[in-house]
């Protein structure tokens, strides 16, 4: 794992988005498309809008975006996370196609997350994506895996009793976030000390310490670490 400390939180997005459009670009010299994949609340939406702000030259490329996970609610409900980040790229330059979860009024959950999955391996099947952004929660969660529970293996599952309200959640599994060239792991705020200092233990009660065993993260925080700021 590679740590990264920026000077503020701003600073760590414009980091991680420069990362990401670093990898799409790269994507796009030898290949169509790119497939980008983006966290939900706050990080979610100002990444959003940053990366964005770096894909407003009209290029005849197709980005694909997904999400990391989603709150299992209609699409008009505040709870829903990716609307706001939809919103931020409708004025790229590329051809955008955008992946979204199911809703309740279209499915259940478990149908849902199904058709997801579905989706997913129709669309890249076991290729990689181009980059992964995620975002550590204060309890050490990543999209919808939380900390000392078991989740299936498949691409995408349902959650029926997260921790956080709403309690349905659908999110795509550790072993497809692995799935990548790159994965940014985004923790900011002085709440997310505890939770960066576990994953720096390799705490294997953490999501991020399982996926990073697949994949090597890059760690981006607003907080001072010390020691821990070069590679580890």
């Amino acid at each position: 794992m590679k740590v990264r400390c920026a000077a503020s939180a701003d600073a760590a997005i414009t980091l991680a988005a420069d990362f990401a459009l670093t990898r799409i670009y790269e994507q796009w010299r030898t290949s169509l498309a790119a497939h980008l994949v983006l966290p939900g609340g706050r990080s979610g939406v100002n990444l959003a809008t940053t990366i964005s702000a770096g894909l407003k030259k009209a290029r005849p490329k197709v980005l694909h975006l997904w999400f990391a996970d989603e709150r299992f609610v209609e699409y008009s409900d505040p709870y829903r996370n990716d609307t706001p980040i939809i919103a931020a790229f409708e004025s790229v330059g590329c051809t955008l196609i955008v992946h979204r979860y199911g809703t309740p009024s279209q499915a259940n959950h478990l149908v849902a997350a199904e058709r997801y999955g579905v989706e997913l391996r129709a669309t890249l099947g076991d290729e990689p994506f181009t980059t992964v952004l995620l975002s550590m929660g204060e309890d050490g969660h990543v999209a919808s895996i939380f900390p000392k529970r078991a989740y299936i293996a498949d691409d995408v599952f349902a959650v029926t009793d997260a921790p956080k309200l709403p309690p349905l959640r659908i999110s795509l599994s550790l072993n497809r976030l692995a799935k990548t060239y790159e994965c940014l792991l985004l923790a900011l705020g002085e709440s997310k000390m505890d939770a960066i200092q576990a994953l720096l233990r390799k705490d294997p009660s953490l999501p991020a310490t399982l996926l990073g065993r697949q994949i090597s993260l890059i760690l981006i925080t607003d907080q001072r670490l010390g020691d821990y700021t070069d590679a580890i």
